[in-house]
């Protein structure tokens, strides 16, 4: 052998070496988790279930906060990408996380969020998945509960911000409907209501919500209130209750089902146990496990529907982009939410 060649064995021989250092080097480093959330507003039981998850997982997985705040959700989800972070637990609104769907496909990342329920939004990135029904089941589940209490005059009042969700949601509520006379209008519209329908369906925020309710009680007097997921995220009907009790507000999870420890370790951080920390905490469980085995965005759809999950709800399974669940009506009362009636099932 010359020694030209001798030279360029032992160059290969060194790069296989150092490809296999770095290899094993990264493979046994943590893989990272961020949990991307607005600091412009907050869920604090959504916060909590995540809290509580992370207690209670194995040490396997490091987790950060990415925190953004107005516009620059682009820019705090680059940023995280840089420092090598591929998973992602989300605490967003339809509206910001589709300011990042390109950029989910760009970086190769993947995003678990608790409560992103725009359709459009959840399948335009074939890395983004919800841990709750998309809005097509959320609209036909209102639809069918206003039949259901024979209602025939409904105003839609929906928020000014979060155009991706209130908008779709709003006008697919209104395509459902069957025999019931329905408008849709805004809350800077509130006060050209001049005659109460039969019941008004509120969606927006859950602070947006208390005050809608109290601005059209001022008018009109008690009328049944039916609120959509968001007005759950928080916990703010239940420290306005003077306004909230009688409400029926949507929920993705049976609360009959919470494990004791939970509603402890809620009671502990003096928060109320709700839908929207239940779908947070599992969303962690969820990206837990693509994290801690690996999964790749060419395997993530696979790896869901093929996997029964265990957490806070019980059983769960994905069904396409998003968990499979009933949705679940709760009137609000001064000491919990009571379940009022259950749209759909696992099938």
């Amino acid at each position: 052998m010359t020694r030209r060649n001798t030279t360029i064995l032992l160059l290969v021989v060194l790069a296989i070496v150092v490809g296999l250092f770095l290899f094993f080097r990264v493979f046994n480093e943590k893989p990272t988790i961020g949990i991307l959330s607005s600091t412009s507003y907050t869920y604090p039981d959504e916060r909590a279930g995540i809290l509580i998850a992370l207690k209670r997982l194995p040490k396997g997985v490091n987790f950060v906060n990415v925190d953004y705040s107005d516009d620059n959700i682009e820019s705090a989800f680059e940023g995280a990408v840089k420092r090598g972070i591929r998973y992602f637990v989300g605490l967003n609104i339809s509206s910001d996380a589709k300011k990042i769907e390109g950029l989910l496909s760009k970086t190769h990342s993947i995003l678990i969020e608790d409560q992103v329920t725009n359709p459009q939004v959840v399948e335009a990135s074939k890395n983004l998945y919800t841990m709750a029904q998309t809005d097509n089941l959320q609209a036909q589940a209102i639809a069918a509960y206003i039949d259901h209490e024979g209602y025939k005059t409904i105003t839609i009042v929906k928020s000014n911000s979060n155009a991706a969700y209130v908008n779709y949601l709003s006008n697919k509520i209104e395509r459902d409907l069957s025999g019931v006379k329905t408008e849709i209008i805004s809350i800077s519209q509130l006060s050209s209501v001049q005659r109460a329908p039969d019941a008004f369906v509120l969606v927006m925020s859950a602070q947006e919500a208390v005050d809608s309710m109290k601005e059209l009680e001022s008018k009109f007097g008690r009328i049944p209130f039916v609120g959509s997921d968001w007005t759950f995220r928080g916990g703010t009907l239940m420290r306005n209750i003077k306004v909230s009790e009688g409400m029926v507000t949507i929920g993705f999870v049976n609360l009959n089902d919470v494990s004791s420890s939970f509603r402890n370790k809620m009671f502990d951080l003096d928060l109320q146990v709700t839908p929207t920390a239940i779908l947070a905490h599992d969303a962690v469980m969820v990206a837990y496990a693509l994290a801690k085995n690996r999964i790749s965005p060419k395997r993530v759809y696979n790896f869901l529907q093929s996997h029964i999950f265990i957490g806070e709800r019980g059983d769960f399974s994905f069904r396409g982009k998003c968990v499979n669940s009933p949705i679940y009506f709760y009137k609000v009362s001064p000491l919990n939410f009571k379940l009022a009636w259950t749209f759909g099932g696992k099938k």
